[in-house]
């Protein structure tokens, strides 16, 4: 990798999303995009980000930051050294924030600042950022910074709104995935359930020796097997057994009657 694209790797967003994850609640409050002042006259100039210490145990300490996500746009910094000055007067600290150590060449990075650079999915210190002797805050470095707090705060509700819809998106996903699974589920119960009854019927058509498809008098089987069951048919069995019994009584009668018969004309 070259040591452009090295510089290049992280953008300016990136390096904020880092940095707010460096100083975030309830310890710090941290703005972007912060001007040294408000109204329109005298000469704007920005800060990428300032934070605070919220704790009196850490010093109240206000930090100022520049960030620089390719080595051009570090030049150009560099090259402008009192355009810093207009916010960094009123910090105790002040820190270059650079996606690649690539960016800042030996020596380029002034004695009263501080380097941090992307390690990770964080921001590590490279150099130690000294402390300043701050300006006491002015009004209208005060105006500025209430102002963009008020201005932040719609993208603070924006990206509680981004997080919310995704977590919402993400919880329907996963309630459609249960839906689906639990209708694969039945599915599934009620095609194993066809497969046992018609495993039945083909038992029971084998045993009796016909086809209930095939059958026209369909509605007659199910009488026949209930009266069947009950028993209706247990008195005509024993009616034609004993019809039977007789039947065979005189045929063994008249066949010994025809022997006698046929041995008398001898």
């Amino acid at each position: 990798m070259s040591r452009a694209r090295a510089g290049e790797a992280l953008t300016t967003p990136q390096l904020e999303a880092r940095l707010a994850e460096r100083y975030k609640a309830p310890e710090f409050a941290l703005l972007f995009n912060v001007k040294n002042r408000t109204g329109y006259s005298g000469q704007e100039r920005f800060a990428d980000a300032v934070s605070m210490n919220l704790f009196p145990s850490r010093g109240l300490e206000v930090q100022g930051f520049e960030l620089k996500a390719s080595r051009s746009d570090w030049i150009k910094e560099r090259d402008e050294p009192r355009k810093a000055e207009a916010i960094a007067r009123f910090c105790d600290r002040w820190w270059l924030v650079v996606g690649s150590a690539e960016i800042v060449k030996p020596g380029e990075l002034p004695p009263t600042w501080g380097l941090l650079v992307a390690k990770g999915k964080g921001l590590a210190v490279a150099t130690e950022a000294p402390k300043l002797d701050a300006q006491p805050l002015d009004r209208k470095f005060v105006a500025a910074l209430f102002r963009r707090a008020v201005e932040q705060s719609p993208e603070a509700v924006t990206e509680a709104e981004t997080r919310g819809y995704g977590r919402g998106y993400k919880n329907a996903e996963e309630h459609a995935a249960s839906r689906v699974k639990s209708l694969e589920e039945t599915a599934q119960r009620r095609a194993d359930e066809l497969l046992q009854l018609r495993q039945q019927v083909q038992r029971f058509e084998q045993a009796a020796g016909f086809s209930i498809a095939g059958w026209r008098a369909d509605a007659r089987i199910g009488e026949v097997v209930r009266l069947a069951l009950a028993g209706r048919f247990d008195a005509d069995l024993v009616s034609l057994r004993d019809q039977l019994a007789r039947l065979l009584a005189g045929a063994d009668d008249s066949i010994g009657a025809l022997a006698a018969a046929r041995a008398g004309t001898r």
